[in-house]
């Protein structure tokens, strides 16, 4: 998709979208998150995400259960179902009680909370005290008895760990319930969050993984391969911040979905024109009457619809209605519909249409009948028009229940119960092979060996070596077969045992091996080979003779032989050949879910499933790590094609998640109230060089006397270096030991009227002052402002044993109250000071709580901060800018919106970018969020508004429009702010942006690194 342009900036401001050359953008964010929470920053500070899906367990029993796992059966009675293993979940509590974050029956493999305090199994012991309200990941090793080895606790709000290390007994199962989440056997549930749970190292291959992402619906899907989806019952979907995001990280696959049989979607699209393509990817879950789009009118010529009629699908055009596929071989798993002027095609079956006369006045619409009764019940992933040779609408699925238009490059919402589930990538490559039960599960391959030399090679897993396990078999025991019985290999022909009993390689369970038999037609000659996968050589098992096997025209069946002696374990891969030629080959990675299994030797001898006791889920239920694979969708195992929508590898992809910008914590200093901070640095009197610099964001005027940074003389006024402001002016006071005064409110200006100092409030704005030999300069944001001699003045003196910020030191120690005034009301961003050479100081306030300040010069000159009256808990706050999940809409962010003219003066103001509300961004005037800029719900308008009044303007878009307001408010666009490179919904590149310099402005940079990170 081409870089887009918002709607929204399509105003008299003109296009904000792509730089005039590539010095105007500053790249930011460009690589994707690989810890799944944090997108690393170039130009800054790191990137969190926030917003990540997850389930909330509301304590009435609300849990997801499993109750198979890798073939084992979890519902079994024993306290070791699991095995030894590895099992990891994430969790937050939000009431205190007696409760099961997850268990196997009652007690086994269990982790809970009592007394504030988690236990495990069925042991008393109170190991690690928990906080309400915290996430945590819990990291436990059990045994293979079901004991825990090992816990290892992580605080992931506060970043801390614990780790026991004692062994603990195991526990009890008890019951008929497998494994839970939220939930034990009876009694015991969850109140609060619980996300990224995954059994792991499962000696007994009871692997699964739910990172429990989807945010909607009642499957959580295993990403393990194992195929062990879970049933939620009662839990919720919710999000949380400060965990990783499995979509965001790894893929994953959207749809759209309607949940109650009341959603629809307006397109927009009249078909009025028989010259259509229509597509659609979706899964069926409806009723009969229910419609996946469609017009109705009494009028023949303006009826379009695609609905489920009893047993079928049905196409309704003006010349009449069409039976397409049936629900039941479309049902539940995601397909795909294209219908042209003259066919319609369903699940790669096509019906001859005809459209002609079609003629529509209404726009046709998703999910419903436009009449509203009979809304589907369904997902649908995609959905596109062309209509008379152009593309008019490409839907693909988005957050929250929205389609996202790769044609208009904007979001399309509908209405009714619209959710988006999202379904989770594997986070490895994989490649699908088939499962057969041991019960009476058999392929049948549809060819029958003619006479000739034969070679058949088969990769198979064991799930049993006991009793007879046939490999594949032809014509039962007239024909031939190959088979493993209680721990030993049989290859059989013409009612006769060619190889019996071999144990040169014993078959195990759980292992993989290449097995290879070869016939010579002409000599009935029999070799029988075996080898582990990873082995490079066969080695023989056994040979003999025997005269030409009976055919009978019967096909070669894989699984059984005579129905009997079934195949128990995987079949990752099948090849016949006879007489040199290819014949039947099968890889199992197409037509996944289905009951037929694709030739990919190109014969048309395609296979067909019988399934036994499992079904189809589960005879496709697992798929096996292979570097020469694919990443596909949890839900494999169900769906004919697995492609991910939404992969991994971008900045961000789509996924539900926002993001915090800058993340880094600020210090407040109030006007008239007491406390301050300072640095333990002695200031030695001389004539060295130095720097000092400050980013501070002023709130107010300054018209008392208020001091920033800067040592002053205790109990005199000479040797000062001191960067304050009084009178709504900042300027530098430089004193020399000597009395001179070398820098003053004369010549020492860093602003110069009281506009210019107005004009820097709510923004970031740094001071430096440096003295080079014999100059001492003074500049704001970069730029020079004044320049000064100082020959041979001395600054500084031995008295003063720290450097104070947001004071100047008269009157005594930092912490006098006697300072009163002197304290500035300003936010602190930054502090550094240089003496000679080496960086003596620094801070960037990212603490976010105490009264410690970290040097990161590597100095240890650790700054103190002393609190006031209003404590120190209101003097840290965050400068986190947050955005919506849906950043792909937007190509420019401005920084500021500026209003003019409007009649209303206490609204002309310039607006910062602060945080959303009401899911939309939201600017507001000098950090006071009662004057701003945002989007009112209630009345669908953007809003200018302060205590005093309001001016509107209608239009539910993304960003407010440039231009007229109400009052004669004209908006604009600042030319700064954020720029996203995206390609389809995926986004590249979060850079810094500037449309009216060839570089950015000093103030501009200071603007977007604050803004921007």
């Amino acid at each position: 998709m081409s870089l887009g342009l918002n709607q929204s900036l399509s105003s008299s401001g003109g296009n904000k979208l792509l730089p005039a050359i590539d010095s105007n953008l500053k790249s930011w964010c460009t690589a994707p998150t690989s810890d799944g929470k944090t997108l690393s920053n170039i130009q800054g500070t790191s990137v969190n995400l926030k917003n990540v899906n997850c389930l909330d367990f509301d304590g009435s029993g609300d849990r997801v259960e499993v109750d198979s796992a890798g073939g084992v059966d979890l519902t079994t009675d024993a306290a070791n179902n699991l095995g030894s293993c590895v099992i990891t979940a994430t969790f937050l509590q939000d009431l205190a009680g007696t409760q099961v974050i997850h268990s196997v029956g009652n007690s086994s493999y269990r982790l809970f909370t009592q007394n504030n305090f988690l236990k495990v199994n069925a042991v008393a012991t109170e190991l690690f005290a928990i906080e309400l309200n915290k996430v945590y990941r819990s990291t436990i090793t059990y045994a293979a008895n079901g004991g825990v080895t090992n816990f290892v606790l992580e605080n992931l709000t506060d970043g801390t760990t614990q780790t026991d290390s004692t062994t603990r007994d195991a526990g009890t199962h008890g019951g008929n319930n497998g494994w839970q989440i939220g939930a034990k056997e009876t009694g015991l549930v969850w109140r609060g969050k619980i996300s990224n749970v995954s059994v792991s190292n499962s000696s007994v291959g009871a692997n699964l993984h739910l990172p429990l992402v989807e945010g909607s619906g009642s499957v959580a899907y295993d990403v393990s391969g194992n195929g062990a989806n879970g049933n939620i019952v009662g839990a919720t979907w919710a999000t949380l911040d400060g965990i990783e995001s499995w979509n965001h990280q790894y893929g994953f696959t959207p749809a759209v979905r309607s949940t109650a049989n009341d959603g629809s979607v307006d397109t927009g699209v009249r078909i009025d024109s028989a010259n259509i393509v229509l597509k659609a990817r979706f899964l069926w879950r409806g009723d009969n009457q229910d419609y996946l789009f469609g017009i109705y009118n009494a009028t023949a010529s303006q009826r379009f619809l695609f609905y489920q009629n009893n047993t079928q699908m049905r196409l309704v055009t003006p010349n009449g209605g069409h039976d397409l596929e049936t629900v039941a071989c479309i049902q539940n798993k995601f397909v795909d519909l294209e219908i042209t002027s003259t066919s319609a095609t369903l699940n790669g079956v096509s019906t001859q249409i005809d459209l002609t006369g079609v003629s529509q006045t209404a726009d046709l619409r998703i999910f419903s009948n436009n009449v509203g009764t009979a809304n589907a019940n369904c997902d649908i992933q995609s959905f596109s028009i062309v209509k008379d040779g152009t593309l008019v609408i490409d839907y693909v699925s988005a957050q929250a229940g929205k389609f996202y238009d790769r044609v208009s490059n904007s979001l399309v919402s509908g209405t009714g119960s619209l959710v988006t589930n999202n379904i989770p990538a594997l986070n490895t490559k994989t490649k699908q092979v088939i499962d057969f039960d041991g019960v009476a599960d058999e392929v049948g391959t549809n060819y029958t060996p003619t006479g000739s030399d034969l070679v058949i090679d088969a990769r198979v897993k064991f799930d049993s070596v006991t009793s007879q396990r046939t490999l594949w078999s032809c014509n039962a025991n007239a024909g031939f077969w190959f088979r493993v019985e209680n721990g030993s290999w049989d290859l059989y022909s013409r009612n006769a045992f060619i190889v019996e009993n071999s144990t040169v390689i014993t078959p195990e369970v759980g292992k993989t091996y290449d097995t290879r038999v070869e016939y010579n037609y002409s000599t009935d000659d029999w070799i029988a080979r075996v080898k582990l996968s990873t082995d490079s050589t066969y080695t023989t098992i056994g040979t003999g003779n025997r005269l030409a096997p009976i055919i009978n025209f019967e096909p070669v069946l894989l699984g059984q032989k005579g129905s009997s002696g079934y195949f128990d374990g995987q079949y990752h891969s099948f090849k016949l050949t006879e007489g040199g030629v290819t014949q039947v080959e099968y890889d199992f990675q197409n037509d996944i879910g289905t009951e037929f299994i694709t030739d990919i030797s190109g014969n048309g001898n395609g296979g067909i499933i019988a399934g036994g006791s499992c079904g189809l889920g589960l005879f496709w239920g697992q798929r096996i790590p292979d570097s020469a694979g694919s990443i596909v969708s949890a839900n494999y195992a169900i769906e004919n094609g697995s492609t991910i929508i939404n992969p991994a590898g971008f900045v961000h992809n789509g996924s539900e998640c926002g993001v915090k910008l800058q993340k880094a914590t600020k210090l407040n200093f109030y006007d008239g109230v007491t406390g301050i901070a300072y640095a333990p640095v002695t200031l030695t009197a001389g004539t060295y060089d130095f720097e000092m610099e400050i980013t501070i964001t002023h709130r107010a005027d300054h018209e008392d006397y208020k001091s920033f940074f800067g040592g002053w003389n205790v109990g005199g006024t000479n040797g000062c270096v001191t960067i304050h402001a009084s009178n709504n002016m900042v300027y530098l006071i430089a004193k020399a030991t000597d009395g001179t005064v070398v820098a003053g409110s004369s010549n020492g200006r860093l602003t110069n009227t009281t506009a210019e100092f107005e004009g820097l409030f709510g923004i970031p704005t740094t001071y430096t002052v440096k003295r080079v030999g014999n100059t001492l300069k003074g500049f704001r944001d970069g730029v020079e402002k004044f320049s000064l001699d100082c020959t041979g003045k001395l600054f500084g003196n031995t008295f003063l044993n720290h450097y104070p910020i947001g004071y100047n030191g008269t009157g005594g120690t930092p912490d006098n109250s006697s300072v009163g005034t002197t304290v500035g009301d300003i936010t602190y961003h930054r502090v550094r000071y240089t003496e000679g050479t080496s960086r003596d100081f620094e801070y960037n306030f990212s603490e976010a709580s105490g009264n410690l300040l970290n040097d990161l010069s590597g100095n240890g000159n650790h700054g103190v901060v002393t609190s006031g009256a209003e404590g120190l808990v209101t003097r840290w706050s965050d400068s986190y800018i947050e955005y919506p999940a849906d950043l792909h809409q937007y190509s420019f962010i401005p920084a500021q919106l500026i209003v003019t003219n409007c009649t209303d003066t206490s609204l002309n103001h310039t607006y910062t970018i602060e945080d959303t509300q009401n899911g939309k961004l939201r600017w507001v005037f000098n950090g006071d969020a009662s004057t701003k800029i945002y989007f009112n719900t209630g009345s669908n308008r953007w809003t200018i508004q302060d205590s005093g009044g309001s001016v509107t303007k209608v239009g539910d878009t993304e960003l407010p429009a440039e231009g007229s307001y109400g009052n004669g408010a004209v908006l604009a666009y600042s030319n700064h702010g954020l720029f996203l490179s995206t390609t389809e919904i995926n986004i590249t590149k979060l850079a810094q942006y500037d449309t009216d310099e060839t570089t950015l402005t000093s103030t501009e940079k200071a603007l977007n690194e604050r803004y921007f990170g």
